[in-house]
């Protein structure tokens, strides 16, 4: 028996406290819980034993900083707005440096925390 709970407006989690208000959906789903517009799902959250998983379909902005403590694999064109910075903690300790596409002299640029370097290729 399918069972509905329609919001019109918006839901509030009421009271006090930190850690007190959860959405809990089924362990081991492929598709636990979807959040979905009238033709398809926007967001579909897996919970499938030891690999949960959150699905964005459309196009996404972060406005704000974002950070990864895994590995992100990206599949298709990526655009950078400005520039990538990429960490690296060595035995001198953390270095950081910065790769951009310089659009002025048409060429790959790479910081390495001390000069800046064209990327070339020997091929």
């Amino acid at each position: 028996m399918s069972q509905q709970v329609k919001v019109y407006r918006e839901l509030q989690f009421l009271g006090a406290g930190t850690g007190v208000h959860n959405l809990t959906v089924q362990t081991n789903q492929a598709d636990a819980l979807s959040i979905k517009d009238s033709a398809a799902d926007i967001i579909v959250f897996g919970t499938t034993t030891n690999s949960p998983t959150v699905t964005i379909t459309p196009a996404t902005t972060i406005s704000g900083a974002t950070t990864l403590s895994s590995t992100l694999a990206v599949t298709g064109i990526t655009t950078l707005a400005t520039y990538l910075v990429l960490g690296k903690t060595d035995t001198d300790g953390a270095t950081t440096a910065q790769l951009w596409y310089d659009t002025s002299e048409n060429k790959l640029k790479f910081f390495n925390g001390t000069i800046v370097q064209t990327v070339t290729s020997t091929t």
